[in-house]
């Protein structure tokens, strides 16, 4: 069977009337400063799916007008294994290796997710919900990601309150499974991924 793929959305700003040449992407700045969330840093983290990430991108053309610069979408995809439309369970992220977090997937799993958190929240003296709710400590995924069986994951989508309301952002683990990588431009623009900061 052909490789699915996922929808990934980013952006960055720019001054003058052209972006430059090229162009190094980092993690955006999804409105999280004042919200104490900390993302992953095995990956790059985008937004996924559509009415977060419209709020999100909205916010982001509204303040670089405020800034005085413009503001360039980039969309990508990821090459995350056979698609399916079933509730995710341990078994199958070998074959699917995306995890949409929590609606995605089954209780046992939920379950198993969540005793595996909680280990990693108390090692660091955190508390939250997650992936019953959203969590400020997301980096744990980067943890997470080395146990089986989520360590044969590509990506993982969750939710996190932004200062601008609800959004699902991903983080993909395996960047060589990134393609697709363009700017929203009619000028040329080469991207690359950089390590997260």
């Amino acid at each position: 069977m052909a490789e699915s793929s996922i929808g990934l959305k980013t952006y960055f700003e720019f001054s003058g009337r052209a972006p430059a040449k090229h162009i190094d992407l980092g993690n955006a700045d999804f409105f999280l400063t004042n919200t104490g969330i900390t993302l992953p840093r095995r990956g790059p983290t985008f937004l996924y799916g559509f009415r977060g990430s419209q709020r999100v991108i909205g916010s982001a053309i509204q303040r670089a007008r405020r800034r005085g610069v413009e503001l360039c979408p980039v969309y990508a995809q990821a090459f995350v294994g056979t698609y399916t439309t079933k509730r995710q369970d341990a078994a199958g992220i070998a074959n699917f290796r995306f995890l949409n977090v929590p609606t995605q997937i089954k209780a046992s799993l939920k379950n198993d997710l969540r005793s595996r958190w909680k280990s990693l929240l108390e090692r660091e003296g955190l508390e939250d919900e997650f992936p019953v709710k959203p969590s400020p400590h997301m980096h744990l995924l980067d943890d997470l990601v080395q146990q089986p069986p989520y360590d044969q994951l590509s990506a993982i989508a969750y939710p996190v309150e932004t200062e601008v309301g609800l959004a699902q952002l991903v983080t993909v683990f395996a960047v060589e499974e990134i393609h697709n990588l363009e700017a929203n431009s009619i000028f040329p623009v080469n991207l690359r991924l950089v390590p997260p900061a």
